[in-house]
């Protein structure tokens, strides 16, 4: 009995952390397209990883909220700022703006490079929202389960036949 009890409790310890993404198929180009509020081609220019999000405003959506970031550590991202090189949707006047991913520790986030080209699909991020902090430009956030990739052209050509 206490062999048992001894591994069942080693077992919740060793893996009380892991958690896994837990995303469906990849979603056509298609309905990709039509369910971001974002698709852009864009070069990563700088980026700051494990950012903490400064949450602890009036800006929340409920007290509870508050006082979770008041007692717990806050909510943390990954923030890349972007360079867009093409717009496909929903940035054709911008040139710079941010993306956030969560951490790509079971949280479905990304973790990328400075310098990287990608294709990102995204929403925008509103207030309230748990990606939400102030910014000084216009901030979306994306995940390993929208499309966002790699730029290859083969993806380019498919976004651009879909717009058509």
């Amino acid at each position: 009995m206490n062999t048992k009890m001894l591994l069942l409790l080693f077992s919740v310890l060793l893996f009380e952390n892991s958690y896994s993404c837990d995303c469906k198929e990849k979603q056509a180009v298609n309905i990709a397209v039509e369910n971001s509020a974002l698709v852009i081609r864009g070069r990563i220019l700088d980026a700051e990883y494990s950012k903490p999000l400064n949450q602890n405003q009036d800006y929340l959506d409920s007290l509870s909220k508050k006082m979770n970031r008041l007692y717990f550590e806050p909510q943390r991202v990954n923030e890349y700022i972007v360079l867009v090189e093409s717009s496909y949707k929903g940035a054709s006047n911008l040139d710079t703006l941010i993306i956030r991913t969560g951490l790509g520790s079971g949280d479905c986030g990304l973790l990328l490079d400075i310098g990287a080209e990608m294709i990102f699909y995204g929403r925008a991020v509103e207030e309230g929202s748990g990606f939400y902090d102030v910014a000084p430009m216009p901030l979306f956030q994306t995940s390993s389960c929208s499309r966002t990739c790699y730029f290859s052209r083969k993806e380019e050509k498919t976004i651009q036949s879909v717009l058509r």
